[in-house]
């Protein structure tokens, strides 16, 4: 009786531990669907044209303080309006050789200027060098891939549940044996 005793005594440690394991599991799991906006259309992005006068590998500092920063290449535009060139950005997984042979030619370009300048249409002397079909592409899969990383492992879920369950049987089954003493 002595261990069944202190069994069903540890158990009511158990409910609480599997509560603040499954608020854990769900935060972790709500906080990998806010990935960000998603990608905007083509027909949304403004349009700027000009001459494209520098193109270099940059590194970009990531949102999260605890992740490396990310290779872009940036791309100098001369609009045609003047003043200092426009910087734009993509992603560097988009081949640089693709994006330097806009280097020095007239192109036109469909920019999120809300998003860091960020580069979704590419097109130089009529001929299409990047797409927004690529970059759009491209951006949902690493949005899934940050949103599988930051999903709950299925253990925690368990632990979280198992716990709440052994802990709510433990304190019943502790209340059904104390409650003939107290009626003694």
């Amino acid at each position: 009786m002595n261990l069944l005793a202190t069994a069903l005594g540890l158990a009511r440690f158990a409910l609480p531990v599997g509560l603040v394991l499954l608020a854990m599991a769900l935060w972790l799991t709500l906080r990998s669907g806010a990935a960000g906006p998603g990608v905007p259309g083509e027909r949304e992005l403004p349009v700027v044209g000009g001459l494209v006068t520098g193109v270099r590998e940059v590194a970009v500092p990531a949102a999260d303080p605890g992740a490396p920063a990310r290779k872009a290449i940036e791309l100098d535009l001369q609009t045609e309006a003047g003043g200092t060139p426009m910087k734009l950005r993509i992603d560097a997984a988009i081949a640089t050789e693709r994006v330097t042979a806009a280097l020095n030619r007239r192109a036109t370009v469909r920019y999120d200027p809300a998003d860091g300048n960020r580069l979704y249409v590419l097109t130089a002397d009529d001929a299409e060098i990047v797409s927004h079909a690529d970059i759009a592409r491209r951006l949902r899969q690493e949005r899934e891939q940050t949103q599988a990383a930051a999903r709950p492992p299925a253990t925690l879920w368990a632990a979280g549940a198992a716990l709440g369950v052994i802990g709510t049987v433990g304190i019943a089954w502790r209340r059904r044996l104390q409650a003939p003493r107290a009626a003694a």
